[in-house]
Formats: structure tokens, sequence, C-alpha cells
């Protein structure tokens, strides 16, 4: 071994450098072998053997139409709309009323984070309707999804029973 070194030493300088460029691809080959016997690849995986967990953010409301409380519908079929803050998958509304009132959900054919639920019949004048949109909605990626329950309820009134009556004039008056 020293007669080899006392040799690479009286060597030029860019054989000495081509002999150490020689000496690194040689050691690199040989670790490389040496991984692929025992196994072990250098192969990067181009897709991913499982997608990580990612909490889906929650499904928030940004408006509701007519607002809650007394709203003169009596006697209409008028909708009322919910606006979300993502695009709403349509499959994943569940919905009930109580009093029962057929509602359909449908989303906006222009504006997908809208609601529009349509009753199939007229709104009873003097009901008080509590319609819950259950918990589960999703946003159509799937990501957002509602943690729970929306509760809204509405007072129908018509507009006859708006108009404040007064009592009959007597005379004199």
């Amino acid at each position: 071994m020293r007669k080899v070194i006392e040799k690479i030493t009286l060597l030029p300088k860019k054989y000495k450098m081509l002999l150490l460029i020689f000496v690194v691809a040689i050691s690199l080959g040989v670790f490389l072998l040496s991984r692929t016997l025992r196994g072990e690849t250098n192969k990067v995986d181009t897709e991913p053997t499982s997608v990580p967990y990612r909490k889906p953010e929650s499904l928030m409301v940004l408006e509701i139409s007519p607002k809650q409380g007394k709203i003169t519908y009596g006697g209409l079929k008028n909708a009322i709309t919910v606006k979300f803050n993502a695009e709403i998958d349509p499959k994943t509304v569940r919905l009930n009323s109580s009093p029962h009132i057929d509602l359909t959900p449908v989303v906006h054919p222009n504006e997908l984070d809208k609601l529009i639920l349509t009753p199939k019949s007229e709104w009873v004048d003097g009901e008080t309707y509590v319609i819950t949109l259950e918990k589960g909605i999703k946003s159509v990626e799937g990501r957002y999804i509602s943690n729970e329950d929306l509760v809204l309820e509405y007072i129908i009134t018509s507009k006859s029973s708006l108009i404040p009556t007064y009592p009959p004039f007597e005379k004199g008056y």
C-alpha cells in the first residue's frame, strides 16, 4: 500500500484528479450495488401510497333569506334560500320540518353556493315552522362539511294579518 501511495504522489496534478474521480465513482458503484443486493432501492415513488388525512373545514352559513321570524308567506309557495361559503353537493342535503311541509332542496343553477328550499304546497297562515337542515352537508369538493344541524324557525302570516285594525268609528268622530 505504501508503494502505491508513493507512486500516486509522483503523478502530475491532472492525473491525481482523474484518479480521485475514478475512485469516487467506483466507491459509489459499490455502495449502490450493495444496497440493491440488500433489496434497498433509490426509486422515488411518483404516486403516494396513501393520501394524508385532512380534516374537513366547516361549512358556514353566510346568509338566510328571508330572515327567521315572522314572514308573510301565508297562502304562498315562496322559497327559503340559504347561502353557504362553498358550492353545495345537493345529494348530501337532509332536512325535516315540524309541522311537516314537503320542501324540495335545490342548488341555485347560477350560484352553486345557494340552497333553495321550495315548498310543494302553500305555507299555512298562523303556523310556526321549524325547518332543520341536518348536519353532514358537504361541498362539491367534499372538503367542507356541516358539523351541526341548522335550525330555521318561521312564523307564517298573511299580508292581511299584518294590516293594523282599528276599532269602528263612533258617531261624532
